[in-house]
């Protein structure tokens, strides 16, 4: 029969050729849908016998096959309504919050259908179809569903093999062991004492306690008397005093300082231009009723601390770090005689950890209250329990809020009886506001005449679904709505080029239409007549959404607008300091500045020549899908109060114009505020400071808000955390919390570090932990025609030892750090030109890699005698910085090791890979099947070859995952099954098996990963080993452990090594 025709008559010949021959040739036509239409072709195969035994079966032929097909297709879209009301019904009769249905067989398709069917008809319930082929479901559930569910996934567990080991790595894995038990021997004898360091209550503002020892009253005397004698007696200071004088604020000084006399709890409200930032700060300086104590005024954002304290400071005449200093993360510019410090919300915080009270602080200002930022909502719980207290507790400092919206009673009612509220006018001159539709209707913008834009998937991210009718975008129906409820009719014209506009907008930002805008700003000009011949052009303000945005609008500016007639500015809160400074510097005579920002400069900083703002109504919101738990970094579009706030950017010097880039219809539907931050995004690093506070239990705490988040979220961060090994079924925390406590980082990437330098890897994890902490150092082309060059450079800076994006990040700083050093920043920035890196990011990079250094060492994890507050610290710290660097830097460069760090500090980010033809399958417990983000060097290396031996590993660690079109995963690495097993959380093994060079099956992650261990009696001993011996050194950082770790790290480096080959 192997010769016989493919079309034989033969019953034999006509089930073996037709029936396989065509399931092959299935699979060719549709690669797709394999899995579905397999499926289908199976259940017909299967159909009724007697329907079989009268038509000839006649699979050979394409065009009968594609009808009958299409037949089955059909009548599976096709549902009996009464077979839904059935399983309703069953729904109801089990009193259960939902319903599996396991049993329909109707496929994927089917399956769809009926769920949708069963939507349609109980709007209250929610059904859900998951699994394809023959394995699809459908969950009826009284409750919102997820888009994935793992318990009715027969395909969820994840299945590998950790192979026999080399008797090399045996007799290193047996010299691991022995050192690990000698280490507990020597442990276990020295118990009885206090072991475990005390957590230093020391002030975290500097090596003194308060400022009563910082500046004694003489000393502050002579200070006011020499600020007296500037303003009295010369130029500058009369004029500043005279300009001082013109702010609202100013009139409202005795009302002020009357009001925080009376209160220990104030609420201040002012309109944009009211000098609320600058100057209420001073008033209380000036206040004689608080010379030695300390003012705390607090900003949202690093720029705007560094920014207004420099101004608060010209205005005293003094240079800045005197009386008045700032304290931000990885900068600060203090003294002794620092009374007036402005710093960010989480700067504060940390300070909290070791001083709760407060010592020597008279005020505590927190500025930009209605930005609703996590921190801030976090501070105000515990402002409002120390103003609670009323003088009775330890803390005697008073607290003012500061609001730039008019909702400031929200805040007061929060406080409690008692609390003050005042209102200072504003100073603001007109801003006329054009939306796109008048543009439009002018001429002055046509948006069809524009270039197509290029839609980015990663911009598309998808929203919670509890949080869909509140972030909703507008869709193209709302200019018909527009035009319905207000009576108008925007004409055929202006609402084609509308419908037009909305096809984008709803996607990504147009990088084409805000262009168009800045020319148009810039042709017409029509405030500048005002300012003379020989001023400076007025300056234009652009709000976008994030950086993407900012280099496309940048680079096709530069390329369409003369350099003699422009100077475009970026300005982003991850820039340098230097970069950031230059956008409030004046541009040359007929130059015009335009600047192109995130909402950093919303509020708080002045950029006083600015006559113009274009406003995309687009920024960028973290937030969290309950459902999916899933973080998500949306695109947004911003509310009414951010417009408005915008707006008035524009207003601070003399009358302004804003260009609103979007129509009214769209205004009038956003919403009036923004969500707070807490209610929608991740919350894990906030529960771990609530423990490192002692504040109790997190959802009892968080509870106290002003807007408490949803329940389910807390929960989130509990289990999340728990997972890490940082909280307890308590939830108190581990001691591993509590190291993660002191490292000014995520969650997870202070796990890397720690881990790190514990494995003699410090400095590659020190660099892994600075670039997910900021932008990436890798840029992205404006230039389509270059995405594969910088596709390339990042595989190159990966090298070939690991497939891995924090590889990559590695390769490129090491590269960028070798080349500064050697030939200076002129050298460092042109390979970042040739390479397509980023130099701000880089050099933010080195800032944050010393900072986390320090919180290391003053952790205890990097020595013996380096904790904080410890007065046996080396004169020079830094000599000691770099010598803990070494010492624990030793085995930098090994992939192994590398891949150990990091499953032991990512987990639980985990995902599994399975070779699936020409590609890899990637699935994660929580979503099923995902992708990786398309720059990643592993989706890169999966498509030259899907073999994940060839990959060194078969499952994944990554640093995000978030949800556009699909679940994408980023910063991601290759590792092999073996570092899970030995890093990777919980480790179950079966009660069988076993025995040395034996197998035994190991599960984690409840069964979802699932391991045979051969050699397992081995493994589980150095398992042990590594777990007791980090536990100690958790337990007390100051213990030496170096010659255990490192018998250790050789185990792991020569089995993650064999694991690769």
């Amino acid at each position: 029969m192997r010769g016989a025709p493919r079309g034989g008559g033969g019953r034999r010949g006509g089930r073996t050729k037709g029936g396989r021959g065509g399931r092959r040739d299935d699979r060719r036509v549709d690669r797709r849908d394999d899995e579905d239409d397999n499926g289908d072709e199976r259940d017909v195969a299967g159909d009724d016998v007697m329907q079989r035994q009268q038509q000839q079966q006649r699979w050979w032929d394409p065009a009968w096959r594609a009808q009958k097909l299409e037949e089955v297709k059909q009548s599976r879209d096709t549902v009996d309504p009464q077979a839904v009301d059935d399983a309703v019904r069953r729904l109801v009769d089990s009193k259960q919050e939902e319903v599996v249905l396991n049993e329909l067989n109707l496929g994927r398709r089917g399956a769809e259908a009926f769920a949708k069917l069963t939507r349609e008809r109980y709007p209250h319930l929610d059904a859900r179809r998951y699994g394809t082929g023959q394995t699809a479901v459908v969950v009826i559930s009284t409750v919102a569903l997820p888009d994935y569910r793992a318990d009715v996934d027969v395909r969820s567990t994840q299945r590998r093999e950790v192979g026999a080991l080399s008797s090399d790595a045996r007799r290193v894995l047996a010299r691991a062991v022995s050192a690990a038990n000698e280490l507990a021997s020597v442990k276990d004898d020295s118990q009885g004492g206090d072991d475990v360091m005390a957590k230093e209550t020391y002030g975290w503002w500097d090596d003194d306690d308060t400022f009563a020892e910082r500046a004694t009253a003489n000393e502050a005397d002579d200070i006011q008397r020499r600020l007296e004698e500037w303003r009295a007696n010369t130029k500058d200071g009369q004029g500043m005093q005279a300009r001082r004088a013109l702010l609202p604020a100013h009139k409202s000084r005795d009302e002020l300082i009357e009001a925080v006399h009376a209160s220990r709890a104030v609420v201040i409200s002012g309109q944009t231009g009211c000098g609320k930032t600058t100057q209420v700060p001073q008033f209380l300086l000036e206040d004689n009723s608080v010379v030695g104590g300390e003012i705390i005024v607090t900003q949202p954002r690093r720029l705007s601390a560094m920014a207004v304290s420099a101004r608060v400071a010209e205005e005293r005449g003094e240079a800045l770090g005197q009386t008045v200093g700032y304290r931000v993360r990885l900068s600060s510019k203090t003294s002794r005689k620092t009374r007036l410090t402005f710093c960010t919300t989480g700067v504060l915080l940390k300070r909290m950890e070791s001083d709760p009270h407060l010592r020597g602080v008279s005020y505590v200002v927190v500025d930009e209250i209605h930005e609703r930022g996590m921190l801030e909502d976090f501070l105000l719980v515990m402002l409002r329990d120390i103003v609670a207290e009323d003088g009775a507790g330890t803390c005697q400092a008073r607290v003012l809020l500061m609001s730039a919206t008019l909702d400031a009673d929200h805040f007061a009612n929060y406080f409690g009886d008692g609390t003050k509220h005042m209102h200072i006018p504003g100073r603001t001159f007109p801003v006329s506001a054009s939306f796109l539709d008048d543009l439009v209707a002018s001429n002055a913008i046509v948006p069809s005449r524009l270039p197509a834009p290029s839609t980015s998937k990663a911009s598309r991210h998808a929203y919670s679904k509890e949080d869909d009718s509140a972030l909703s975008t507008p869709r193209v129906s709302d200019i018909d709505v527009y035009e319905e409820a207000h009576g108008v009719a925007l004409g055929s014209r202006v609402a084609y080029e509308m419908r037009r506009w909305s096809e984008v907008a709803e996607s990504a930002t147009d990088v084409e239409l805000v262009v168009a805008a800045i020319e148009h700003v810039h042709r017409t000009a029509p405030l500048d007549e005002h300012r003379g011949a020989e001023a400076a052009l007025g300056a234009v303000l652009v709000f976008l959404p994030g950086w993407d945005s900012i280099a496309k609008v940048m680079d096709a500016c530069r390329d369409r607008m003369p350099p003699s007639e422009t100077l475009i500015l970026p300005l982003h809160a991850s820039l340098d300091t230097r970069e950031q400074n230059r956008v409030f510097k004046r541009s040359a005579p007929g130059v015009r500045k335009i600047i192109l920002s995130t909402n950093v400069a919303e509020t708080s900083i002045t950029i006083d020549d600015i006559l113009y703002v274009i406003d995309s109504g687009k920024s960028k919101q973290t937030g969290f899908d309950l459902i999916n738990q899933l973080a998500t970094l949306d695109e947004t579009w911003i509310s009414q109060a951010n417009a408005v706030q915008r707006r008035g950017r524009a207003g601070r010097v003399q009358a302004g114009l804003c260009v609103h880039l979007f129509p009214r219809c769209l205004y009038d539907r956003m919403q009036p505020k923004p969500l707070p931050e807490m209610s929608r995004a991740p919350l894990a690093g906030l529960v771990l400071q609530i423990k490192a506070l002692g504040l109790g239990e997190a959802r009892g705490f968080l509870s106290r808000a002003l807007d408490p988040p949803d329940d389910r979220l807390v929960g989130e961060a509990v289990s999340r955390l728990k997972a890490m090994d940082a909280l307890q079924a308590d939830e108190e925390l581990t001691p591993l919390g509590r190291l993660l406590c002191d490292v000014p980082a995520d969650p997870a990437v202070a796990k890397v570090l720690i881990f790190g330098a514990l494995l003699g890897n410090l400095d590659d994890a020190l660099i892994v932990a600075a670039g997910l902490s900021r932008r990436s150092p890798f840029a992205l082309p404006s230039d389509p025609r270059l995405r594969q060059a910088a596709d390339a450079a990042k595989r190159r800076f990966a090298g070939r030892r690991m497939v891995s994006d924090h590889a990559a990040m590695i390769g490129a700083y090491l590269a960028w750090e070798r080349e500064h050093n050697e030939g200076g920043a002129s050298a460092a920035r042109q390979l970042c030109r040739d390479e397509f890196l980023s130099y701000g990011a880089l050099v933010e990079m080195r800032r944050l890699k010393e900072q986390l250094l320090e919180a290391l060492y003053d952790s205890g994890v990097l020595g013996t005698a380096n904790r904080r507050g410890d007065r046996s610290w080396p004169e020079d710290r830094r000599s000691a910085l770099r010598s803990a660097l070494q010492r624990h830097s030793r085995r930098c460069g090994s992939a192994p090791l590398l891949s150990a760090v990091l499953a032991a500090g990512l987990f639980p980010n985990v995902a599994a890979m399975r070779q699936r033809g020409r590609r890899a399958k990637i699935r994660t417990r929580e979503d099923g099947d995902v992708d990786l983000h398309p720059g990643s060097v592993v989706a890169q290396a999966m498509y030259r070859d899907p073999s994940t031996r060839s990959l060194g590993g078969d499952w994944l660690v990554y640093g995000e995952k978030v949800r556009t079109t699909s679940v994408n995963l980023r910063d991601v690495s290759v590792i092999p099954s073996v570092a899970l097993v030995l890093f990777g959380g919980a480790a179950v093994p079966s009660a069988g098996g076993g025995g040395f060079g034996g197998s035994e099956s190991w599960t984690m992650l409840d069964g979802w990963a699932s391991f045979d261990v051969a050699h397992s009696s081995e493994m589980r001993s150095l398992r042990t080993s590594i777990d007791m011996v980090f536990q100690h050194k958790f337990e007390d950082p100051s213990w030496d452990m170096e010659e255990a770790t490192g018998r250790i790290a050789d185990a792991v480096e020569a089995l993650l090594d064999e694991a690769r080959q």
